[in-house]
């Protein structure tokens, strides 16, 4: 099954209708219902995967680096006025980030409409989820990975093990954006301090610390990249008021409306090609019986018969004058 269809099989469980009498969708049975167990409260529930992991190895290692390299560099530098400006700035900056990010991974993005229902069973809305056994926003999405229905869902960030929804959304993007400035601006400090590591009381193993330097510059680099890429798209997002999910799936429309379109083009040849056949053989054949017309039409598709407006077709003889 390829990746379309399995999603349109999920999103069948996402249910929403609004019939035409103005009633909302009745629940079905619990029997698809995710256990407590399964569903992931923030970016700190289990399972952990290797992008999260990835991501704490590097900040890890940005903060080392920072700690005993960058800082005497800059110390050598700059005077002691200046760089205490400077170091307070830096440092108040990633602080802020880190909050950004903690506050991105500890809030729960699950749609309130499901905490809700569970209470109270009297609330209806025009969408329910099977997974959850509960009514949610029309625009709530269940994430697989996290096993919960999340309002607003733009999507599910490996990074940081968390959704990114209506909840936390402007966390998300605030530490996207601030991240990548520092990360420009510890590029631009560490390829610095690799070119003038006389400058660094440090270096006392200087091939040693420039290997590892050069090495967290090379994975901030590929970093900073996808950072960037990830920045001008959210901004893209944003000034066209959409959310990932939904220019996916904007995508999506435009691949399925464009199939529709030649089937329905190769059809529309077919039905010109049979009618061509059966208007040259009726003129060429005019010693043809209406009952063997009548036959010949029979053997056609159904399709085509309906599309021609040929009109109900019978082997009855007609009646003499």
């Amino acid at each position: 099954m390829n990746l379309s269809n399995s999603q349109d099989e999920e999103e069948s469980r996402e249910r929403s209708i609004i019939e035409s009498n103005g009633e909302a969708p009745r629940a079905d049975d619990s029997s698809l219902r995710v256990p407590e167990s399964r569903i992931r409260r923030n970016g700190f529930g289990a399972p952990y995967g290797a992008p999260l992991i990835t991501t704490v190895l590097v900040v890890l290692l940005e903060i080392t680096t920072f700690g005993l390299f960058i800082v005497p560099y800059l110390q050598k530098m700059l005077s002691t006025q200046l760089f205490v400006i400077i170091l307070a700035i830096w440092v108040s900056l990633y602080l802020i980030n880190l909050v950004l990010v903690l506050a991105t991974m500890l809030k729960d993005p699950t749609d309130p409409k499901v905490y809700e229902y569970r209470k109270d069973q009297s609330i209806v809305t025009n969408k329910y989820c099977d997974y959850c056994a509960s009514y949610t926003e029309l625009k709530a999405k269940h994430c697989r990975s996290c096993e919960r229905c999340v309002k607003d869902f733009d999507h599910h960030c490996i990074w940081l093990n968390n959704c990114i929804g209506h909840n936390n959304y402007r966390y998300f993007f605030s530490c996207l954006m601030l991240y990548t400035v520092l990360s420009y601006a510890f590029i631009i400090v560490s390829i610095l301090c690799v070119i003038n590591p006389h400058k660094n009381s440090l270096f006392s193993f200087e091939e040693v610390v420039i290997i590892w330097v050069s090495t967290l510059i090379f994975i901030k680099v590929i970093f900073c990249i996808l950072q960037t890429a990830l920045f001008v798209f959210h901004v893209f997002l944003l000034l066209n008021n959409m959310t990932t999910y939904e220019f996916i799936n904007k995508d999506r429309r435009k691949v399925k409306d464009s199939s529709k379109l030649e089937k329905s083009i190769e059809k529309s040849q077919q039905i010109n090609v049979f009618n061509f056949l059966a208007h040259y053989e009726d003129r060429n054949s005019p010693q043809t019986s209406p009952k063997k017309k009548n036959i010949q039409l029979n053997n056609m598709p159904n399709h085509v018969l309906v599309d021609s407006q040929v009109g109900p077709i019978t082997e009855k003889e007609p009646e003499e004058p």
